[in-house]
């Protein structure tokens, strides 16, 4: 990426806005007693909307005599920050204002023809001593008070007021040449600010006090609570002189604003950096280990002793040769040989009948690749791992990590699942339901199942009066077009079998040993299954009878009203006109059989029904009886049915792990197993251990030294594969559901997503240092990882430079014809080897870092960290005086603010430095 380029900004010596632009009296520089009064006073002629009201008035102007104190929003930014321990010696303290003109608000003057204008208030910076005190608020005075007395000496630690012009600037973010935008810049807060420095010359290692002070003698006495009498308001004095009275004087000041800092060792950014130097010490990133005492006997050819190997690092230093990760010396046969019928024992004895078992050392990696031994002359990352002395000396330490760390490790992956267990005691039900369904499938359906398929008279109503309250969860198979089926349900509404026939009461009139079929068995009749009433609703030959047509019918002939009244049986039936009075009935005689109305009633109603009611639909059976069984027998199967379930209830992450016997089917039920993860770098536990393990030798790397190394894949995958077999095995010790094979620590370096400039975090699969246990190949250590991209390019350095500003830019610059290219690479990883070591890994290989030809490869560039400006002098530039004045070097030839500024103003600083050259080679052999 390229380096962001510098914001533009323009100094300017002053800024007046409001009435305080209207005075025209030029301020006196160097200043003449008697000629300024205090007070600023301009001519403004009164108006309303543009039309004058009278003649010119004056107006007298705020000015350092109304100022009783601050607001401290008013300041923007102080540097250095309060309370801090290591500012540079060199550099100017300075305080920001918001208001560009606010530290000339209240200077009763304008600027003189050289632009300079006289600050109402300064900045001092006073030495800790004795004599010097901030002291509170008396009575009567609004402000605290810095006190000079003897024998602090008040000339030494007090500017000189006559060059306060040159201390006090106005910043904003426009280029200088472009006068309009320089004029809105102004006007907006948030593009302008005003700056006051202080010229005094730090000592290193020392404590200051810096106090916002007035620079007049009327706001002096004001802040103090002092009278002002009439002189003091007809001439406009200096808080203080610099004579020869100033000397041995005591000063009182009243104080706008106050912190305290101290100045660190001597030296900046600069001069720290080309302090750096390349350390190459010999028998880095190696250390001899002896092997003459494994633990077990062994036979070692004749040589001298002690016997060792040399054990690496994570770390290695950049050598002309890619160092070894092979073992190979005339140890090895009878070494390897006889560790390897040690940890193979346990496998061995596994074969021999009635054998006890033997506890053997650990075969890292074994449950990983399913392995129980390891062979000699090892050609894979398992066989190598765990008979090289020098990566199971490695492998070891990550057991040693999870042991030290066991119950913070193990509340973490608790924490990682905290209803494992209720999740496994639901899935151990499960199975049973699973045990208990299909026993009771086996007894009672898969009868009715086989007599189906042996012969089409199958006994459709047993089958349809079992089933029939699952239909409407039972689907049957897809037809064309279909992705699911519809259920058994909503087929049986559209046929010839009625869904009420299924429901609870007809299953019980119908039931194999009912009443209904008793009554049946006593008249001697067998019933058949296929003539049974479900039987034929659905597969009965009769076709339903033919719709009426529709039409008038003849009902039968009503006898009439004459006939009633004349009828023998009704002979108290009588008709009375309207306008006479009703006579007296007799009592009602039966009604004879001939004249039934009800029944000619019910006859018609018949009649009526036949017309009006729509014959049932020509339909098909629901199925064939062989389908139906299979449908509720592939359906109802609890190896179906309960997998769906438990998928339903529970749900796992990719943490959940998948079977571990191959070839096994799974049946959907089994107890989750799970492998926490921890997303920690393991380098740190690593280096709670000692140092020394990640880099041997770290003692020989002197102070100012910058060394370049690489990563050791081997050691690191050697050391993963020991933390996540311990892991693995202190999880099952716990209860923890688990089968070993998971992968619970894949991060070594881990990934500081705090570091300057990085744009976006990449995922956890991109920054694991390792790929999944199970994922590996079987090629050697450094080359197993899927995952492994090879060694990355480490920087590291013992600095004074990282002490000083520990946020400095670190990256790596493309060499482009000698010289370092916008194009970054910046760190993926860093840490820290106290007390003062760091190291930033990039992710770039060493032979790509060092490059071949002289204009490949890449720069090691340290950049100092850009901020707001900060101002000062140069390190080489001695000053005999404790406050910069103007006219000497380097102040020569300033005429006013904005200069001053430019010239003291501090450019961020780089260094770089070629990674070839931190390149080791080794000394050649003695012949």
């Amino acid at each position: 990426m390229a380096e962001p380029s510098q914001a533009k900004l323009s100094f300017l010596p002053w800024a007046r806005s409001g009435g305080a632009a209207a005075i025209t009296q030029p301020d006196l520089v160097p200043p003449t007693p008697g000629i300024l009064p205090t007070f600023a006073s301009i001519e403004v002629v009164p108006n309303i909307n543009g039309v004058a009201l009278g003649n010119k008035v004056s107006v007298a102007l705020r000015g350092p005599a109304d100022v009783v104190g601050i607001d401290a929003h008013q300041v923007l930014r102080t540097d250095p920050r309060p309370g801090s321990h290591d500012f540079e010696s060199n550099l100017f303290p300075t305080i920001e204002f918001v208001r560009p003109d606010f530290p000339w608000l209240f200077t009763p003057a304008a600027a003189n023809a050289r632009s300079q204008l006289r600050p109402w208030l300064c900045l001092v910076v006073v030495r800790k001593q004795h004599g010097v005190s901030l002291t509170p608020p008396t009575v009567g005075a609004a402000l605290a008070a810095l006190e000079l007395m003897p024998p602090a000496s008040p000339t030494a630690e007090l500017p000189n007021l006559i060059d306060s012009w040159a201390w006090a600037h106005v910043q904003a973010a426009s280029a200088p040449e472009d006068v309009s935008e320089l004029k809105r810049a102004l006007e907006d807060a948030p593009r302008s600010l005003s700056r006051i420095l202080c010229p005094r010359v730090l000592a290193p290692d020392t404590d200051y006090l810096a106090c916002v002070v007035p620079t007049f003698e009327v706001g002096r006495k004001i802040g103090l609570g002092i009278a002002i009498t009439e002189s003091d308001l007809r001439t406009l004095a200096q808080a203080w002189v610099h004579n020869a009275a100033l000397e041995n004087a005591s000063v009182r000041l009243p104080v706008y604003y106050s912190w305290e800092f101290r100045a660190g060792p001597a030296g900046n950014f600069e001069t720290l950096a080309r302090a750096l130097r390349r350390a190459t010490p010999e028998g880095l990133g190696k250390r001899a280990v002896g092997i003459e005492q494994p633990g077990f006997d062994w036979t070692p050819p004749q040589q001298p002793t002690p016997i060792s190997v040399q054990v690496e690092g994570a770390l290695l230093p950049l050598t002309a040769s890619a160092p070894s990760s092979v073992w190979s010396d005339f140890n090895t046969t009878p070494f390897e040989t006889k560790l390897a019928d040690i940890v193979n024992a346990p496998a061995k004895l596994e074969t021999t009948p009635n054998a006890d078992p033997v506890l053997a050392p650990p075969l890292y990696g074994r449950w990983h690749k399913q392995l129980r031994t390891v062979a000699t002359n090892a050609q894979s990352w398992f066989d190598q791992l765990n008979l090289d002395p020098r990566w199971r000396v490695v492998a070891a330490l990550g057991t040693r990590v999870v042991q030290e760390n066991q119950e913070a490790l193990m509340a973490s992956a608790w924490d990682q699942a905290p209803g494992i267990q209720a999740i496994n005691q639901r899935m151990r039900q499960l199975q049973i339901t699973m045990a208990v369904g299909e026993s009771l499938l086996n007894r009672h359906l898969k009868p009715i199942a086989n007599k189906a398929s042996a012969t089409n008279n199958f006994n459709e109503e047993m089958m349809l009066r079992f089933a029939a309250p699952t239909f409407s969860r039972l689907r049957a198979a897809p037809g064309a077009g279909q992705a699911v089926g519809t259920t058994l349900a909503a087929k049986i509404t559209n046929t010839r079998l009625p869904p009420t026939a299924m429901q609870s009461a007809m299953r019980r009139i119908g039931r194999q040993r009912g009443p209904l079929s008793r009554r049946v068995a006593r008249q001697e009749v067998t019933r058949r299954s296929d003539t049974s009433w479900v039987a034929c609703l659905n597969y009965g030959t009769t076709e339903p009878p033919a719709k009426p047509a529709r039409g008038s019918a003849l009902l039968p002939t009503l006898p009439t009203a004459l006939q009633l009244r004349d009828a023998p049986w009704n002979s108290t039936f009588r008709v009375t006109p309207e306008t006479q009075p009703l006579a007296t009935l007799g009592p009602v005689t039966a009604l004879p059989a001939a004249f039934d109305c009800p029944g000619h009633f019910r006859s018609a109603a018949v009649a009526h029904l036949e017309r009006i009611r729509a014959a049932p639909p020509s339909t098909t059976p629901i199925t064939t009886p062989a389908a139906t069984s299979s449908v509720v027998m592939a359906q109802m199967n609890p190896r179906v049915s309960v997998p769906r379930l438990a998928k339903a209830v529970v749900s796992t992450s990719s943490s959940a792990l998948r079977l571990a016997a191959p070839g096994v089917a799974a049946t959907g039920v089994e107890t989750v197993l799970a492998a926490p993860t921890f997303p920690q770098p393991m380098y740190e536990s690593l280096r709670a251990l000692s140092q020394e393990l990640l880099l041997p030798g770290l003692d020989k790397v002197g102070p100012n030294s910058v060394v370049g190394l690489a990563t050791n894949r081997a050691f690191i995958e050697a050391y993963m594969v020991g933390l996540n077999v311990e892991m693995a095995s202190e999880l099952l010790w716990r209860g923890y559901p688990t089968d070993q094979r998971g992968t619970c620590f894949r991060n070594f370096w881990g990934y500081d997503a705090s570091q300057p400039g990085a744009t976006s975090t990449p995922s956890v699969e991109d920054l694991a240092d390792i790929d999944d246990l199970l994922k590996w190949s079987n090629g050697r250590l450094g080359e197993a990882s899927t995952s492994s991209s090879g060694s990355e390019f480490v920087l590291l350095l013992r600095a004074d430079l990282l002490r000083r500003y520990p946020n400095a830019l670190i990256y790596l610059a493309r060499n482009v014809d000698g010289a370092p290219s916008d194009e970054h690479v910046l760190p993926i990883f860093n840490g820290s080897l106290p007390p003062d070591l760091q190291f930033f890994g990039f992710p770039v290989t060493p032979a790509a870092a060092v490059g071949g030809e002289a204009m490949t490869g890449y720069f090691i560039v340290i950049q100092e960290h850009p901020t707001e400006p900060r101002f000062g002098v140069s390190p080489s530039v001695t000053l005999t005086t404790t406050h910069l004045a103007v006219g000497t070097a380097p102040a020569v030839g300033v005429t006013h603010a904005a200069i001053m500024a430019s010239v003291t103003r501090r450019q961020p600083v780089r260094v770089a430095i070629r990674v070839s050259q931190l390149v080791i080679i080794p000394a050649p052999a003695p012949q």
